[in-house]
């Protein structure tokens, strides 16, 4: 089965980070703008477009385990405060997922490093 270019076999999944970055910026474009309809439009998007990969992974490790959480809490947090109305909350929750991404991934490089160094030092 085929849906927006994803398909419930892994042969097309690999677009599956495209459409959803695609989703992530439509949202932070809205928000940014304080636009909240558009807001709330690119979110429903984003939760119907990651609904199918989901599906379409079936069961496999779509990300690490930090990085679903980060994801699940913000689009939890996002989506109350657009459900409600509040432009300002979604857009503080935005700016806070955004960090907090950008903290895990700085993170990542640094244990990759420590781990690189570690193998450079047993390797002598």
């Amino acid at each position: 089965m085929s849906v927006s270019g994803i398909s419930s076999g892994n042969a097309t999944m690999p677009h599956h980070s495209n459409i959803i970055r695609q989703d992530w910026q439509a949202l932070e474009k809205a928000l940014k703008t304080g636009d909240l309809a558009g807001a709330q439009n690119a979110f429903a998007t984003l939760q119907s477009d990651a609904q199918k990969v989901r599906k379409g992974y079936s069961g496999q490790q779509v990300a690490q385990t930090g990085q679903m959480d980060l994801i699940e809490q913000a689009m939890q947090t996002i989506g109350k405060a657009l459900a409600a109305g509040d432009i300002s909350g979604a857009q503080k929750a935005f700016a806070d997922f955004k960090q907090q991404m950008q903290n895990l991934r700085q993170a990542k490089t640094s244990n990759l490093a420590s781990a690189g160094q570690r193998y450079n030092d047993n390797d002598q």
